[in-house]
């Protein structure tokens, strides 16, 4: 499924430019947040959202893999491989979010990089004993 756009929370900028994360190498887990979930561009650890990770039917973090950091026309894309969280799996979803941490252990402190809406046009999404995936056709986010 093709997936809104990408936000990145304010401190993920900010570990951007200062060195702190380096998206093409970096460990990074992909989570499904519920409806329940308000984004705020203030919030900064995995503590922030973790109360609204969903808990479905087969449901697990995954765990983001093929970051690329590419420049193009003046434009920088960080891209990854399409994230599957299963091919037989029960779930509801609003947001998909990265936190800089490990997939299975993450921890309250562990940073969050940023979301996307899975529903843009309001609501939610599911998948009832089937796949679920989230692509990114036109990488994660870019810098102009």
């Amino acid at each position: 499924m093709a997936a809104g756009n990408f936000t990145l929370y304010d401190n993920a900028k900010l570990l951007l430019l200062n060195g702190g994360l380096n998206m093409s190498s970096a460990t990074i887990t992909a989570v499904l947040l519920g409806a329940g979930y308000t984004p705020s561009a203030a919030h900064d650890t995995w503590s922030d959202a973790s109360a609204q990770e969903i808990a479905d039917s087969g449901y697990a973090e995954q765990a983001v893999s093929g970051q690329t950091v590419t420049l193009a026309s003046g434009t920088v894309t960080v891209d990854s491989g399409d994230i599957s969280f299963g091919t037989n799996v029960t779930l509801t979803a609003k947001y998909l979010a990265l936190v800089l941490g490990t997939a299975g252990s993450l921890a309250g402190t562990d940073k969050l990089i940023g979301y996307c809406d899975l529903n843009t046009g309001g609501g939610t999404v599911s998948s009832t004993a089937g796949a679920f995936s989230v692509n990114t056709p036109n990488g994660l986010f870019t810098a102009a």
